[in-house]
Order: structure tokens, then C-alpha cells, then sequence
């Protein structure tokens, strides 16, 4: 191991080390973790205020670790802008720019390396291209032991980062508005990037009465990322910000197409009992296996760590199985499939997909699904498997 990378490592795990017990308490972190497994299948977080970061790449990486040691200690250092460290992770999502066993094994190794046993946060492996051709990145979801009433950037001011905003502040006093993703298809990113969001602020920002500066995090689903940059310019021009929010690309098998979703703090929280309530535009068709808007209301939240199915025998025992250990997990923290707030669905075959749509139905209350975006990949990451979902639940009563 080189002696830069060493130092990041160590650095890194003392921070977590001097988190240990306190930090996480006082979060209120509750660990969910799989038998015979480093990794946690759920993390559940009592909400205080949580960071919603921007995508962070492994730029300048050290080839011997694929750049894990840098990227986790720039993640080390967003959180302890506000105060946190990285125990206090609860979901991480950590892209891979291809599918080979070398680098998922370095993936993993990092994070197993960082975190004890089954006090992971809720992860998942994504594969695929990434901006700027870097090994590995990540985004993730911080919990805060503070609360405050306004969304606030969490700014590190670092000339070699090509990025200024590390993450946005979603304040526990506030509920989370979750939107399904939207596409709209024009000969150019210039056409498709300002129509979609366009459409995403009139059905799902502005009718709630929050404004573009509550965006928390806007996630684009992008198949060209030669033009990611591109991209980036357009949507932060369309929305003009006070200060543009954090923004995570993931690669689309549509080349020619860009799906664009936000998460957003709405400007009060509802008067109701419901842990989660759901929402169509009336300007749009409601659906029976997703909702257009979930509200999250619930002081507690848990994120999921990616689920794939058991088996592969075929495409319905495929999706079946994912379905019924989406259940089972679901149960075990105290939720259960009518209070699921957001789902990813990452798929890499035809035939799968087209056996999700059906299938979904027999799972779903029609007047309850959650929102979601579901994404066409040439691969998921998982040998034999097609579908990977992950997803946020709530309890089921307050």
C-alpha cells in the first residue's frame, strides 16, 4: 500500500472510530444486518436534519484501490462540515464504472474496511459509466445531530474540486417530497433537459409551495455521458438557484434520452397521522405501480440496501422472489409494502422488465405505490441477475 493511501485510510477510519457510540446515538441510527453478511440490508434513522451530498468522484485516483481511500476520505470530510463523521452515513450509494470482480471487490473491501460488521449504512453497488471516466463514486445520505428550518448548502471551499456545493441540509422540521423520475425526448440535450425540468417544477415543486431553492438534490438518469457537463450547465441554468443544488448522474442504456427526479423539502409539514401519503397531478394519468408524488411525513425513515432477486430460473421467479425478500425486509423494520416511499429499479433485460410491470400489481396497493424511477442498464452488477431495486420506507403509523 502506498503512504498517501495508508494516511487516507487511517484518517478515515479514525474518524469513525472517534464517532463511535456518541455520534451515532445521538442519530439514532438503528442498523438492520443481513445473517452471515458485513453489509446492513437497512439502516433506520430517527430524523434530525440529513445531508443529501452530491455525487463525489475518485478523481486523481490512486489505480492500486480504484480511488476507494480518496473517495471516502472527501466523504469524511463533507460530513464533518456539519459535525458528522462517517458512521454517521446512513445510505451510500457507490457507482462502479464497469462490472468487473476486481473493482466490485474493491468497492466492497472499502466499505467493509470502514465500517464494523453489520453497521454499514444501506448500500448499493451501481455499475456503469461515469462522469469524467473515474473508477468509482458515490453519493450519500448523512444524519445530522442538529435540526435547523432552512435548507442549507454545506459548502467546502476547495480549489482542485471541480465541485463547490458538497451537499444540501433537509431539515428535520420539514416533510421530504419524493417525485418519480420524468423524460422527455428532444433531438438534444439543449431541448429535453429544460422541458423536463420545466415539467418537474410545475407538477411536483411549486404545487406543494416550495420553490427551486428547496431542491435537495436532483438525480439525472443520463445516456450520453460524454455530455454529462452539458447536462449539468442545462440544469442548473433551467432552474436558476439561489445556489444550485447537488446533482448525481447515472448512466441510462437510452442514449438519446434523459430522465431527470428531485428530491425536495417541502416549505411545511402536514397535519396528518400517515407516515407516508401519495399524490397525482391532476394533470396526470394515475398509475397503479407508482405514484407521482410520496410525501414523506414520518420522523423516522429507513433506507434499504439494493435487493436483488434469489433466484434466476426465470423472469417471474426472478422478480418474484426480489418482491417477496422486499416484503420480508420491509416487515423487519417495522414497515411494510403500503409504506414505501421511493423506489430505484435498475434493469438489464427485456423480458425482466417487462415482467416487473406486471408483476407489480399483485404487490402494490393501487392507491399506495411508491414513487419511482425504473432505469434500463446493460448490467446491474449482479452475475445471473436482471433487477435491482433499492428503496426508502417509513412505519406504518406514526
Amino acid at each position: 500500500m502506498r503512504p498517501i493511501l495508508r494516511t487516507v485510510i487511517v484518517f478515515v477510519a479514525s474518524l469513525i472510530t472517534l464517532s463511535r457510540g456518541d455520534s451515532s446515538e445521538a442519530a439514532e441510527l438503528m442498523h438492520h444486518a443481513l445473517p452471515n453478511s458485513p453489509f446492513s440490508f437497512a439502516v433506520t434513522v430517527q430524523r434530525g436534519d440529513l445531508a443529501y451530498t452530491r455525487q463525489i468522484l475518485a478523481i486523481d485516483a490512486d489505480q492500486g484501490d480504484f480511488g476507494a481511500g480518496v473517495l471516502m476520505e472527501k466523504l469524511g470530510m463533507v460530513a464533518a462540515l456539519r459535525g458528522a463523521t462517517l458512521s454517521d452515513v446512513v445510505r451510500l450509494n457507490v457507482f462502479l464504472a464497469d462490472d468487473s470482480d476486481k473493482l466490485r471487490a474493491a468497492a466492497e473491501k472499502m466499505v467493509t474496511d470502514l465500517w464494523p460488521a453489520g453497521k454499514t449504512p444501506a448500500v448499493t453497488f451501481i455499475p456503469g459509466r461515469l462522469p469524467g471516466d473515474v473508477p468509482l463514486a458515490c453519493d450519500a445520505v448523512i444524519a445530522l445531530d442538529q435540526e435547523t428550518d432552512d435548507v442549507l448548502p454545506i459548502n467546502e471551499d476547495a480549489a482542485n474540486l471541480r465541485f463547490k456545493i458538497d451537499a444540501f441540509v433537509a431539515p428535520a422540521s420539514r416533510d421530504l417530497i419524493y417525485a418519480s423520475g420524468r423524460a422527455f425526448k428532444g433531438e438534444t440535450y439543449e431541448q429535453s433537459v429544460p422541458i423536463t425540468i420545466k415539467a418537474l417544477l410545475d407538477d411536483f415543486v411549486f404545487p406543494q409551495g416550495a420553490t427551486v431553492n428547496d431542491i435537495l438534490q436532483v438525480r439525472a438518469y443520463v445516456g450520453d455521458l460524454d455530455h454529462w457537463a452539458e447536462a449539468e450547465r442545462l440544469i442548473e441554468k433551467t432552474l436558476g438557484a439561489e445556489v444550485a443544488p447537488p446533482i448525481v448522474f447515472v448512466e441510462w442504456a437510452k442514449t438519446d434520452s434523459v430522465e431527470i427526479e428531485f428530491i425536495t423539502s417541502a416549505p411545511r409539514t402536514a397535519k396528518t397521522t400517515e407516515t407516508v401519503s401519495f399524490q397525482t397531478p391532476e394533470t396526470l394519468k394515475k398509475s397503479p405501480v407508482y405514484s407521482r408524488i410520496a410525501l414523506l411525513h414520518s420522523d423516522r425513515v429507513t433506507f434499504m440496501s439494493g435487493i436483488v432477486g434469489t433466484t434466476n430460473k426465470s423472469p417471474e421467479a426472478q422478480v418474484a422472489s426480489l418482491f417477496d425478500e422486499l416484503k420480508s425486509r420491509t416487515e423487519a423494520v417495522g414497515s411494510d409494502l403500503r409504506h414505501l416511499v421511493k423506489a430505484t429499479y435498475l434493469v438489464s433485460d427485456r423480458d425482466v422488465d417487462q415482467t416487473v410491470n406486471a408483476l407489480r400489481p399483485n404487490y402494490y396497493d393501487p392507491q399506495r405505490p411508491p414513487a419511482a424511477s425504473k432505469i434500463f442498464r446493460s448490467s446491474i452488477g449482479v452475475s445471473d441477475r436482471h433487477l435491482l431495486i433499492d428503496m426508502i420506507a417509513v412505519p406504518v403509523a406514526k
